[in-house]
């Protein structure tokens, strides 16, 4: 099941980024301003009217494709993580760089998150594949990563 894979992912990766601390626009209240990013699934939360800057950093999984086999299924998961910065240039390659980098070393280190799911290549033999979106509206950029993952099947009941 693609959200048990999912779940278990942002748990994973949860704690695999947590000391990872990232530019946080909105924590002006904090003389650091940094933080580890949120992981979640499907899509943003809606704003709240304290959350001015969207609640970046943050990493987003969704299982958007897959495919049920024989004896298993998989699952085309896309990961969406986003940064801000202060200023443009420099700073702001280094946070994406680095947040792409904590995640991509996260699952190619495991490969199996929590016995839901296993990272399997892709017909070319690419574990993972990434890139960073080149055009994003400053302070922000995003990238995203994606990964074939084999999930158990979905056993047939007969009605013997």
């Amino acid at each position: 099941m693609p959200f048990l894979l999912l779940d278990a992912m942002r748990d994973y990766l949860t704690e695999a980024l947590a000391g990872l601390l990232l530019f946080d626009p909105a924590s002006r209240d904090r003389p650091e301003r940094r933080r580890p990013p949120r992981v979640l699934i499907g899509e943003l939360p809606p704003r709240n009217k304290d959350e001015e800057e969207g609640g970046y950093p943050f990493v987003l999984l969704r299982g958007l494709s897959g495919e049920d086999l024989q004896d298993a299924a998989t699952c085309e998961v896309t990961i969406v993580c986003a940064v801000a910065a202060a200023e443009r240039g420099e700073a702001l390659e280094q946070e994406i760089q680095n947040l792409v980098a904590w995640v991509r070393r996260a699952l190619l280190q495991t490969r199996t998150i929590s016995g839901k799911g296993m990272l399997v290549p892709d017909h070319q033999g690419r574990l993972l594949t990434w890139e960073i979106f080149p055009e994003f509206a400053h302070p922000y950029v995003a990238a995203q990563i994606k990964g074939r993952w084999q999930m158990p099947g979905i056993m047939e009941v007969t009605n013997d």
